[in-house]
């Protein structure tokens, strides 16, 4: 999904335009549209595998609940690796580099 989203200059930037006439914003009107992927698709949500990740991590529940039953169930049956998966995970999905199963239509949101 891409969202349209609008960008207000700074106040006192002058632009161009294309025929040739100059304009001077004030800080309150669009200047321009940018286009900008969502990560906000899905029922899924950063905090709640922080926080899982974090206090029940050891027993696998953060990849159970990102959609990865193999491994939550690896991470279960040996209790989180010693600590130490645990602890690799709870970076990884902190610093979103461990997202939701791979599916196109699904990401983590705030």
């Amino acid at each position: 999904m891409i969202a349209w989203v609008e960008c207000l200059p700074a106040p006192n930037v002058s632009c161009r335009l294309s025929n040739g006439t100059e304009f001077r914003f004030s800080g309150e009107e669009v200047g321009f549209n940018k286009s900008l992927p969502c990560r906000n698709v899905s029922g899924y949500s950063y905090k709640v595998a922080v926080a899982l990740s974090l206090f029940l991590g050891w027993l696998g529940a953060d990849r159970f609940y990102l959609g990865y039953p193999a491994l939550g169930l690896l991470k279960f049956c040996t209790v989180g690796f010693c600590g130490i998966g645990s602890l690799v995970d709870f970076m990884l999905i902190s610093m979103q580099i461990v997202d939701v199963q791979k599916n196109p239509d699904v990401s983590l949101k705030d």
